[in-house]
């Protein structure tokens, strides 16, 4: 295999490598593979490409087949090849910050980038990440987006990093989940950073994904209702509510959080977009838990967070009486 290669893939028989660093534009193609020894050959009916190094894309940061497709990111353009034509002429200006951005699933290739997540069958990638989905990845730093890592089980898409920023508040070991059927987003936080996922078969035949995190252990995703043993933080914040006009103040006297599941869980408050404005209310110990408080504001941001080991906590909603809430037209 040419020396310093970093990424190999194969297509049609041929073993493709690229990441050289002598030659980062290039990608070096072996011969085809002997159907009885099973082996390539890089010194007879071998070949290399180098893919435009004068398009402004940076050197090739990842290999990917679709069908029909060789898929050769770089940093900021991905081409392709299907084994006689590299498509000079269809530049794509959505490219690869590493192979690990870098997902196959369904026989469409998945990534992520500073502009976003995509998806492409081999043509002009389609954007899947909404407007929120984007500030998260916009957030990530680019020494953290090189070190974001990928992978699937069929039925979603997730994306790990290992930090993003958000209004001002820092959270590490985000995993961005898409439902490839549902075309809907998650966002979760874990313990550790997951630096790779795998799929595991047991002795039972039982399918897992797994992955490999920060502190060097192997885990099974999404098993269970603790980590490693550990109560599983959440917290579920509002958008603004400001009941209707933001003009004029509001005092907040009655208020209640309906939910199930939730023990021991803690109601915060804030009426301004920092992270060190959050307020306690009180704690939540019923399903149906009632506040007399006295909360003034145009608007008001509500937070519940809680570790549980028990199970799923879900949060129906909060309630908010007539009664307990007075307009107080900007009376300071």
């Amino acid at each position: 295999m040419p020396q310093t290669s970093k990424y190999a893939i194969e297509f049609k028989d041929r073993v493709y490598v690229a990441g050289r660093t002598d030659y980062p534009d290039r990608v070096d193609i072996s011969g085809i593979a002997s159907s009885t020894a099973r082996t390539v050959s890089w010194t007879s009916g071998n070949k290399f490409i180098l893919f435009e190094q004068e398009d402004g894309g940076g050197g090739i940061t990842g290999l990917a087949k679709v069908p029909s497709y060789v898929l050769v990111f770089k940093k900021r353009t991905l081409k392709r090849y299907d084994g006689s034509s590299a498509y000079p002429e269809d530049m794509i200006n959505q490219g690869a910050p590493s192979q690990e951005a870098i997902v196959i699933s369904k026989g469409l290739c998945w990534w992520v980038n500073e502009n976003g997540a995509w998806v492409t069958q081999g043509g002009e990638p389609q954007k899947i990440s909404t407007f929120s989905v984007d500030r998260i990845i916009k957030s990530c730093s680019a020494e953290n987006l090189v070190n974001v890592s990928s992978g699937t089980d069929e039925e979603h898409i997730f994306w790990s990093f290992p930090s993003v920023t958000i209004d001002g508040e820092t959270y590490t070991n985000v995993v961005l989940k898409y439902n490839i059927a549902q075309n809907t987003w998650d966002a979760r936080q874990y313990p550790t950073h997951h630096r790779v996922y795998a799929k595991y078969v047991d002795s039972d035949e039982n399918v897992f994904t797994v992955f490999g995190d920060d502190d060097g252990f192997v885990k099974k995703l999404d098993v269970g209702y603790t980590d490693s043993g550990k109560a599983i933080p959440y917290t579920l914040e509002t958008q603004d509510m400001d009941f209707g006009l933001r003009m004029f103040q509001k005092e907040i006297n009655r208020m209640a959080v309906i939910t199930e599941n939730v023990s021991k869980g803690s109601l915060l408050w804030r009426n301004r977009h920092q992270s060190e404005d959050w307020q306690p209310v009180g704690k939540i110990s019923e399903e149906v838990q009632e506040f007399k408080c006295k909360l003034k504001g145009n608007y008001f941001n509500f937070k519940v967070s809680e570790s549980v080991s028990t199970g799923q906590a879900t949060i129906h909603g909060f309630e908010f009486p007539e009664s307990g809430i007075k307009v107080l037209d900007n009376v300071k």
